[in-house]
Order: structure tokens, then C-alpha cells, then sequence
């Protein structure tokens, strides 16, 4: 079968929220509570993938999207992204070198036919993974809707709850609305 069948399972808090009206147990909706953390930048990830690694990590932390548990995802969207750095550098270095315009797009069969040099096909693949990797984190339009933080609310700049703000433990959107 290909791909996932019907709608993703809402998570705890959401049934929370609502009121749980599944009636499922919490635990089994859906969703892991994980420890927000960025995980250690893997050894073998060097250069521009590592540096990146870094920076896009940090940016999910911020927003309590990644934990130790998603080194692997993480991993794989920092190497898709050296990948795709060296690989436009390439063909910049083609277009300057060749002082033709597209020298870089374009390569020649022996034959002599036009084809799609080698650097822009690596360049598109490593592309695709890169967005296929950062969707789980919600870094396109499109998916930041399926994402939730990891742990906690993330606080407003300037809007900072304080202890006297926070309601008691029970409380649920669900009781507001009766």
C-alpha cells in the first residue's frame, strides 16, 4: 500500500483541548512527548552541511520542533543542503570557466547532443531531499499546520505568561465553552 491511509491521529493535547471526543485514553491518540533539544551535530556531517546543521537547528529549538530524537532528520536535510551548495558552486564555476551562458545546465552526449550536466542533477535531487526532510519539521507552507512543539507554549514576544496568568492544572478549553 502506498503512503498513509486516512487522517493522521491528533495528538494528546489536542484531545485535551477539545474535550476528547474519540474517547480515546490519552496515550494512545497519538503523538510523542519528547525532550526539546537540539541533538549533537553527527561527526561525519562537515562543512556547509555542518554549519547548517547548527544554524536550522537552532531555529528549531526556538520553536520547541526538534529534539534528541530527530538526529536523523536533521542530519539528513543538513546534507542534502551541502550537497546542493557544492553542487551550485559547480556550476558556477562552469559558467565562469566556459564564459557561456547555461555552461553549467548543459553538457553534451558524445554524440553531440544537449543534455542536463551532471552538477544541476545533483543539484535537483539534493533539492528534493532537502524538502522532503524539512517538512517534518514544518519548514514549508504547507506542513507548518501538521506540526506541533515538542513541549510547553511557546510565549509571544512581549506576551510572557506569569505563575498568577497560568490556570490550575485541570482546567480545559472544552470547560470554557459550556
Amino acid at each position: 500500500m502506498a503512503g498513509k491511509v486516512g487522517r493522521p491521529a491528533l495528538p494528546d493535547k489536542v484531545h485535551w483541548l477539545k474535550g476528547n471526543p474519540s474517547k480515546k485514553a490519552l496515550g494512545q491518540s497519538g503523538g510523542v512527548s519528547a525532550i526539546t533539544e537540539l541533538p549533537k551535530c553527527p561527526a561525519h556531517i562537515k562543512g556547509t552541511a555542518r554549519k547548517h546543521y547548527n544554524e536550522l537547528g537552532e531555529q528549531l529549538l526556538r520553536y520547541g520542533l526538534v529534539t534528541s530524537l530527530d538526529v536523523g532528520s536533521l542530519a539528513l536535510a543538513a546534507i542534502a543542503y551541502g550537497d546542493w551548495v557544492e553542487a551550485r558552486k559547480e556550476i558556477e564555476r562552469r559558467d565562469k570557466e566556459v564564459k557561456t551562458p547555461l555552461a553549467g545546465y548543459i553538457a553534451r552526449t558524445p554524440k553531440g547532443y544537449e543534455v542536463m550536466s551532471v552538477p544541476l542533477q545533483i543539484a535537483n535531487a539534493a533539492e528534493a531531499r532537502y524538502w522532503k526532510a524539512v517538512a517534518e519539521f514544518g519548514l514549508s507552507p504547507s506542513s507548518r499546520s501538521r506540526v506541533q512543539p515538542t513541549s510547553g507554549q511557546i510565549a509571544l514576544p512581549g506576551m510572557e505568561a506569569t505563575e498568577q496568568d497560568a490556570p490550575a492544572l485541570g482546567t480545559r478549553l472544552a470547560d470554557f465553552a459550556s
